[in-house]
């Protein structure tokens, strides 16, 4: 690829295509997110495969642990990730805008 959006040092130079699926926990938990799993997603698995590329969506549900919550640790899991991910990332707004964080994670982990 070269164009003036691909980063050279991106993911998919390793041969694989990591895209990061990020929006509010609480929202889009059903059907948005069931069209990507069956046939968004299994249909650009389908052409990386073909081009040789290894296809590996990140979404959060799928990830962050109990303890990770409760240890304010899920910004700096959901930042890991898409730093991995990077430049490939698909943003789902619906009606809710993000979490509240809780006030004690912010003092205790702060950046």
């Amino acid at each position: 690829m070269n164009n003036q959006y691909f980063d050279p040092n991106s993911n998919i130079q390793n041969r694989e295509l990591r895209v990061f699926v990020s929006s509010p926990f609480k929202d889009m938990k059903n059907e948005e997110r069931k069209y990507l799993v069956d046939t968004v997603f299994p249909a650009i698995k389908e052409i990386c495969r073909d081009h040789g590329v290894y296809f590996l969506p990140y979404d959060l549900r799928w990830g962050i642990t109990e303890e990770q919550k409760k240890n304010g640790q899920v910004v700096d899991v959901c930042l890991s990730a898409i730093k991995r991910c990077k430049p490939f990332f698909i943003g789902l707004l619906g009606e809710r805008y993000g979490s509240k964080p809780n006030p004690d994670d912010l003092i205790n982990n702060p950046r």
